[in-house]
């Protein structure tokens, strides 16, 4: 017990210290229950997939980055046969530290990954012999979780860790690599100028005025935008690559004719797209030059961005989330590039027409071209 009461008495002052370095806009703290589950089939004849309960508190920048340390514990009782009536009992309390990045979606569900490293101290005991062992193992751990904004300031929590240690107690055992999924609810504290916290007439600070806002609003607007239409791109070519690959040329099947002349307008809306993600990309030049006139200070726009995906509900001009996008409630958002199906071509309705030499031609040339790359990719 003295020994709990000490492991929790340092993971605060570890805490207290991180903040001095990576003090962020705000701090998060989150208490989850789950289980832990022992991979080496060693341990695994002795103790199992037991409750674990983990607390941790950690330190968010406007980046996404978080550094985050951790306690937890973890107890089971042998099940093996020849130890009924000992109560046989492993402990394992770890202390952890990890970095953490929370990826920007700007959504009430927030996924993160991560990664780090902690120290595992453990005690065996039976009611024979009191403590058999008591020693301290290190190792690494990765993670990946998701919070769940539920109200302004508490969010719920889940995480799946897999943790990495050299073997305990059982000779031979090969290791004691094991994984744990938890979940819990969790509290964010804003950061601001003032210190942790701020006062109910207050506003967390933002840093944005109403013309950089737009900016970044249109910035980001124009790179989802771009992301949509490449990936529709890609769905075209996938389309265009399988009538190639699959189809024999015969001007006597009109099945055939009908399909190359859908490949045909499918090629045409390919050259459309590229033109649009041009005219995008021209356009976000433009703003990003904008950007850096304004501002003396060189930051990348890509930060400016993520700080807005993280930032938005603190804007005192009125944004929100909807469909992919940051947008200003009075000033709904459209596409600025109609890249839909609305003049998709109908081939069953399309009059059928004999094919020419040139398309003969052009289709031989295509298909030598697809083979082509196919062979040098």
């Amino acid at each position: 017990m003295n020994r709990i009461i000490i492991i929790f008495a340092i993971a605060f002052a570890l805490c207290g210290t991180i903040s001095d370095v990576y003090a962020g806009p705000r701090f998060e703290m989150a208490l989850n229950m789950g289980m832990l589950n022992p991979e080496d089939q060693k341990v695994r004849e002795t103790f199992g997939a037991n409750f674990q309960i983990n607390g941790y508190l950690g330190f968010m920048a406007a980046n996404g980055l978080e550094v985050r340390a951790g306690l937890g514990h973890y107890s089971d009782i042998s099940h093996k046969d020849a130890d009924i009536g000992t109560d046989l009992t492993l402990g394992i309390t770890p202390l952890t530290g990890s970095i953490i990045y929370n990826i920007p979606f700007g959504l009430p569900i927030r996924p993160y990954i991560g990664g780090g490293i902690g120290a595992y101290f453990y005690d065996v005991e039976d009611n024979i012999y009191g403590e058999l062992e008591t020693d301290t193992k290190f190792g690494t751990h990765f993670l990946a979780g998701a919070k769940i904004d539920v109200a302004e300031g508490l969010f719920l929590d889940a995480i799946y860790q897999k943790q990495f240690l050299p073997k305990i107690f059982f000779d031979k055992s090969q290791n004691f690599n094991s994984w744990t999924f938890t979940v819990g609810i969790g509290f964010s504290v804003p950061i601001n100028d003032r210190g942790i916290g701020q006062n109910n007439n207050e506003k967390v600070a933002y840093k944005y005025n109403k013309k950089e806002e737009e900016m970044l609003l249109e910035i980001q607007q124009l790179t989802t935008e771009i992301n949509e239409i490449k990936q529709k791109r890609k769905q075209i070519e996938q389309h265009i690559d399988e009538f190639y690959s699959e189809k024999d040329y015969d001007e006597n099947d009109p099945e055939f004719a009908k399909q190359y002349k859908k490949v045909q307008y499918l090629e045409k809306k390919v050259k459309r797209l590229d033109l649009e993600v041009s005219q995008a990309k021209d356009r976000l030049t433009s703003l990003n030059q904008q950007w850096d006139n304004m501002h003396t200070e060189k930051q990348p726009i890509e930060e400016q961005v993520v700080y807005l995906r993280h930032n938005y509900m603190y804007s005192p001009y009125g944004l929100y989330y909807r469909q992919g996008y940051i947008v200003r409630g009075d000033a709904p958002y459209s596409y600025h590039y109609y890249h839909n199906d609305s003049d998709n071509h109908n081939s069953s309705n399309s009059a059928v027409t004999a094919p020419t030499v040139e398309d003969k031609k052009e289709y031989a040339e295509k298909k030598k071209e697809y083979i082509l790359n196919l062979k040098n990719r």
